[in-house]
């Protein structure tokens, strides 16, 4: 098995499938005791959504019209709602043994160090849900009340069953994408399944388009910056060592 801190990044997959195959594996590891991280991106543009939505009836050809428009659909095992996927949006994530701590405690540590990135492009976030936000939920990260970035957790079992639970935290930053082009392929996904649109562009933002300056560290570079020094205790799951290794390789 690949152990975690060989999953260098930032890496770039042809699909989000290849993504999501990568983020199983390093969930994988950590059920064997071991922690990493992995920053990718997709070349491909796609939709990513839960493995339940795929049971909802008329899902096959919703699917089948999307892949057609340029956005073919690829299932997850979490759970939430569609997310985009392609050029421009970065996948942030950190897997490794819970060691205890609850959901919300994982929520925060990687919200904060998410934040803590952003920041150091001169973007202050706050964490908050956004009714009408592509998959909302209690742990989006808005800047000014708009959504850059989302985070879900996907939670199983240690190998060994002494050893409690392993976690793989995943965040979905919105870096310099099209906000027009993904959010009308998530609801043209959402009308093929009678379910309600996003409220649009309007409630979300990108990288690009809040940092203050053109110049400077990229996002990814950033983000594999992330440890204690600059962020101390907010990765508990992830020391700073497997971290840099596993970003910046």
């Amino acid at each position: 098995m690949t152990k975690p801190d060989a999953v260098t990044g930032p890496r770039r997959f042809q699909t989000a499938t290849e993504g999501i195959e990568a983020e199983h594996r390093l969930l994988q590891a950590a059920r064997e005791g071991q922690q990493g991280a992995l920053i990718w991106v997709a070349e491909r543009p796609g939709l990513v959504v839960p493995r339940a939505l795929s049971r909802r009836p008329g899902f096959a050809r919703a699917a089948k019209t999307s892949a057609t428009r340029g956005w073919p659909v690829h299932l997850r095992a979490s759970g939430g709602g569609e997310v985009p996927q392609g050029p421009g949006i970065v996948n942030l994530a950190l897997a490794g043994p819970a060691n205890g701590q609850p959901t919300e405690v994982i929520y925060r540590n990687l919200c904060e160090a998410i934040g803590t990135a952003l920041a150091s492009l001169g973007i202050a976030t706050e964490v908050a849900p956004l009714p009408g936000s592509f998959c909302d939920g209690r742990w989006n990260l808005l800047v000014r009340g708009r959504k850059i970035a989302g985070t879900a957790q996907r939670w199983q079992p240690c190998a060994d069953p002494r050893a409690g639970w392993a976690v793989l935290a995943h965040a979905v930053i919105l870096d310099e994408v099209g906000l027009d082009a993904c959010l009308a392929a998530i609801d043209g996904l959402r009308a093929g399944l009678d379910l309600p649109p996003t409220l649009g562009p309007g409630v979300h933002t990108t990288v690009a388009a809040e940092r203050t300056s053109t110049g400077g560290a990229s996002l990814c570079e950033t983000l594999g910056a992330i440890g204690s020094s600059s962020c101390p205790g907010s990765v508990s799951i992830l020391p700073q060592s497997n971290f840099n290794r596993a970003a910046t390789g």
